[in-house]
């Protein structure tokens, strides 16, 4: 007898956004009902690997082994507004290194596909213009990625215009639960899109 295949598995990897994301999942809230697999346990498995500060070059020099060993079929980025916090890095050069990472990562772990997110602009800007320079990176992301066949670049509904209050935490730049809320119905759509993608594969 031939046994079923496995469900497919999840990684969600980034910066600090992720790790809160996780805690928040991993909490029993009295107004709807969240967990560490994003209600999609009948479809796959997340998996969260998130660290706070985390670069595009940090993921590279310190999470690969960590990336490996979880053995995705499908990874969620979410990567590249700190690196914009240095203002004299140039956006399309983020982007780029964002997409170099993107098809490592394709090589490397044979992901069936990659969901790219755009970065979340910041009500508390580090800079003059970081919003601004999030917007370009984002343009280029979506620029770039248009040529590979198994990533797409993924825009977080709720969480795209910077003076909505009402979705960011004190420190103007983490979400508070709102913010959360609407980021964790995004990564689950983001996943559900690609599995669709998989599935006409």
């Amino acid at each position: 007898m031939v046994a079923a295949n496995p469900k497919p598995r999840t990684l969600v990897l980034g910066h600090s956004f992720v790790r809160r994301l996780e805690d928040f999942a991993a909490q029993k809230h009295s107004d709807g009902s969240f967990d560490l697999n994003l209600g999609l346990a009948k479809v796959c498995s997340v998996v969260f690997h998130g660290k706070g500060g985390r670069t595009v070059d940090k993921t590279i020099k310190y999470d690969l082994d960590d990336i490996r060993s979880a053995a995705p079929h499908i990874v969620i980025l979410e990567l590249g507004s700190n690196d914009l916090c240095d203002k004299d890095t140039d956006p399309e050069t983020i982007a780029l290194s964002i997409v170099a990472l993107t098809e490592l990562l394709l090589k490397d772990l044979k992901l069936r596909f990659i969901i790219v997110c755009e970065a979340i602009a910041r009500q508390k800007e580090p800079f003059d213009g970081y919003n601004e320079k999030a917007t370009q990176m984002n343009d280029h992301l979506k620029e770039l990625l248009r040529g590979v066949s198994v990533a797409k670049c993924w825009q977080h509904c709720g969480l795209i215009q910077p003076t909505n209050n009402a979705v960011y935490d004190r420190d103007g730049i983490h979400l508070n639960y709102m913010g959360n809320k609407a980021l964790y119905r995004s990564y689950r759509g983001a996943i559900l899109w690609a599995l669709s993608q998989v599935q006409k594969g």
